[in-house]
C-alpha cells in the first residue's frame, strides 16, 4: 500500500511576483498568520509581524525566511518564502489537504 504525500508546489519569484503575492494575500487571505524565521528551521522566538513588515524584513534581509499561513477559498495554505541571491523561493502546501492525508 502506497502512502499518499501532500503535494508541495515550488516556484522562484521575481520582485514583481513577490509583491503581487503579498498584495493578494492581504486582499484575499483570511486568518493570516505571519511566522518570521532566522532560517527555514528556526522561528524568530514569539515574534509577530504584519504582511508589510514581513515583506520589508525579507527585502532588507533582517530575516531569512517567513511562513505565511492563511485561508483562501475554503482551504488553509502555508507559503514559505526564503530569500535567495536576487529572488525568493516559494514553497506552498495546502494544509487542509495535508490534514486529510
Amino acid at each position: 500500500m502506497m502512502t499518499r504525500i501532500t503535494d508541495l508546489h515550488q516556484a522562484t519569484l521575481d520582485e514583481a511576483t513577490f509583491d503581487a503575492l503579498f498584495r493578494d494575500i492581504a486582499a484575499f487571505g483570511q486568518d493570516v498568520e505571519v511566522v518570521p524565521r532566522h532560517s527555514v528551521r528556526q522561528q524568530v522566538g514569539d515574534a509577530t509581524m504584519t504582511l508589510a513588515e514581513a515583506s520589508n524584513a525579507l527585502r532588507n534581509q533582517s530575516i531569512r525566511a517567513v511562513q505565511l499561513r492563511y485561508n483562501h477559498d475554503g482551504q488553509r495554505w502555508c507559503d514559505t518564502l526564503v530569500r535567495t541571491q536576487h529572488r525568493w523561493r516559494l514553497t506552498r502546501i495546502n494544509l487542509s489537504e495535508a490534514a486529510s492525508v
